[in-house]
């Protein structure tokens, strides 16, 4: 697979590898120069050998400076590194691998090809930019170098096997709950995929099935520091993004290590109640409980008001003559609000 892949230390509550375990330790004062003797007693490695890694994490382009003090190290927003993601996740098993590219064609097509290999469940792949980045129906997710979020994890079935509609609301909730309680953003879920704020698009998730070997790929695309001029003119009055509305200090590692948690204790829930957390959060985050829409179903116009997400994760619709459709998401495009 001749991909430019970086592969982070084993990250997780188990043992990892030294440099991951120093760059923990660095994060956790981030911009303040840690003293030799304190890595030193919390590593049990000599400062030869600490040096010694130091120069391996600077290697990989991190910004890390030693001097007869102590080590210092500088995150840096533009710039994403797997041992910097991994050395903020704290899961059982979501991100026990993380994969990073600093120019990829889309992480759904590293996640494949991983998933093929046998890849693990919770292997998670990073794009620092993507160059044919995919939305819905094969639409196109434009992201500058260094801005947002975009990447793809794999979740092995093992037994649990959801609806296909209600992959994207569990792909969706596990970021609005991070946005939510985290972040305390008037986060929204419009079915089937799109985070909103407002009436601007915040990201995107995408729940692809694949049938061999049998697993999931769940994908999001969150704008975390973009801004108007780079997105495509006819996006610039529908989006935005973290940066324009929290002043929340934000880190793309960070961030994607809380969706991660959240995730990962959202499935391991869904192999419990078969879903009904997923969708009690969902009505509750919905844009579109109890509201007109209009929209295309099957390639044929259709208005009525939603009622509900079903146990399916199908958008219950109660068309003018009074019957209750259930509408899976493949069928449906070009759904509006209807302003009374």
């Amino acid at each position: 697979m001749a991909v430019p892949l970086l592969l982070a230390g084993q990250p997780c509550l188990q043992a990892v590898p030294p440099h991951t375990a120093l760059l923990r330790l660095l994060l956790t004062q981030p911009g303040v120069s840690m003293p030799w003797s304190v890595l030193s007693d919390r590593t049990g490695l000599s400062r030869p050998a600490l040096g010694t890694l130091v120069a391996e994490l600077r290697r990989d382009r991190l910004t890390i400076e030693e001097s007869s003090e102590g080590v210092r190290y500088e995150s840096h927003s533009a710039m994403l590194h797997p041992d910097e993601t991994a050395a903020w996740i704290q899961t059982r098993w979501w991100g026990r691998k993380v994969y990073t590219g600093a120019v990829l064609s889309s992480t759904i097509d590293i996640a494949k090809a991983l998933a093929t290999t046998g890849a693990p469940q919770g292997t998670l792949i990073l794009a620092n930019q993507q160059t044919q980045g995919r939305g819905r129906h094969g639409q196109r997710w434009v992201s500058r170098p260094g801005n947002d979020i975009l990447l793809t994890f794999i979740l092995r079935q093992d037994g649990l096997n959801p609806a296909p509609s209600l992959l994207s609301l569990y792909a969706a909730l596990g970021v609005a709950r991070v946005l939510d309680t985290a972040y305390h953003l008037p986060i929204q879920l419009k079915w089937p995929n799109d985070l909103v704020i407002g009436q601007n698009k915040l990201g995107g998730v995408l729940a692809e099935r694949l049938a061999a070997p049998p697993c999931i790929l769940v994908s999001l695309g969150l704008n975390v520091f973009s801004k108007p001029p780079d997105w495509p003119p006819d996006c610039r009055a529908s989006a935005t993004s973290l940066t324009l509305e929290t002043r929340e200090p934000l880190s793309r590692p960070l961030l994607t290590a809380q969706c991660g948690i959240a995730w990962e204790l959202l499935w391991d829930e869904m192999g419990r109640d078969g879903g009904a957390a997923v969708l009690g959060y969902w009505n509750r985050y919905s844009t579109l409980r109890g509201q007109r829409v209009r929209l295309h179903y099957r390639n044929e116009p259709l208005t009525g008001r939603v009622r509900e997400i079903n146990p399916e994760g199908r958008l219950a619709l109660e068309d003018p003559h009074g019957r209750l459709l259930h509408l899976v998401p493949e069928e449906v495009r070009e759904l509006r609000e209807i302003r009374d």
